[in-house]
């Protein structure tokens, strides 16, 4: 875990940037792709495969928001103690 922490640590904004940009874009597609593969399950009355493509969704959208955090959180210059850089996003979770 050390060695992800340095190299997060060492990459400059913009790649860190970069790298976010690219998660959000996978994210988008692959989410709207099984969202789409979701409705129409739904709309073909597939109820279990609408809600398989549905839980999909829910965990590409998930891991997506983990990885962002991941890598702001990681990269920060404080990033030895996550919870004073995400105390506002900890009190809105609660």
């Amino acid at each position: 875990m050390d060695t992800l922490t340095e190299l997060f640590t060492s990459l400059s904004p913009g790649v860190k940037t970069l790298i976010s940009a690219v998660v959000g874009f996978a994210a988008l597609f692959f989410g709207g792709k099984t969202g789409i593969k979701a409705m129409a399950a739904f709309s073909d009355k597939n109820i279990t495969e609408g809600l398989m493509f549905l839980g999909l969704t829910i965990a590409i959208g998930a891991i997506s928001i983990i990885l962002f955090v991941a890598i702001w959180g990681l990269a920060g210059d404080a990033g030895q103690d996550l919870n004073s850089e995400f105390g506002l996003l900890l009190l809105f979770l609660q």
